[in-house]
């Protein structure tokens, strides 16, 4: 009878064991679909697309082959991120950046990265298609100007 009773007490205190031990998923993945344009809305040039949370600098990146149609990639979220691309042939002399008008600007002199804000299994198009903004240091908070896209 002892055991019964001691088996009947232990029961309920394995199945909380056995709910509090499932293991800790991560939400989905924001889809990113990126469209690389910087002539007539192609390119034919190969570059390496960046997503990069502005916070803790995560960084995705994806190659973009030349003549590509858009592409397809995935960044962790929830997250902001800014978009960009270098070319493969001149990286460091070739760069885009999926850019705006800077807020409050009388003109669009200077356009700055604008970022997006991603919410797991929801899927985003983007293009990057803007030569002026400056670009952040990869795997790094971004500190280089950005401000992010209107809410639509």
């Amino acid at each position: 009878m002892n055991n019964r009773l001691m088996l009947a007490m232990l029961l309920p205190c394995l199945a909380v064991l056995a709910a509090a031990c499932r293991p800790i998923t991560a939400p989905p993945p924001a889809t990113l679909d990126v469209t690389f344009a910087i002539a007539n809305g192609t390119t034919g040039f190969a570059a390496t697309i960046y997503a990069q949370e502005v916070d803790s600098g995560a960084t995705a990146t994806k190659l973009y082959a030349a003549y590509s149609d858009p592409i397809t990639m995935t960044a962790a979220a929830p997250g902001t991120y800014v978009l960009y691309a270098r070319l493969v042939e001149a990286p460091d002399e070739y760069h885009y950046g999926m850019a705006a008008c800077a807020d409050g600007a009388a003109s669009c002199e200077r356009r700055v990265l604008t970022a997006i804000d991603v919410a797991p299994g929801e899927r985003y198009a983007v293009t990057i298609d803007d030569r002026t903004p400056l670009l952040p240091e990869r795997d790094l908070p971004v500190t280089v100007p950005w401000q992010s896209a209107p809410e639509e």
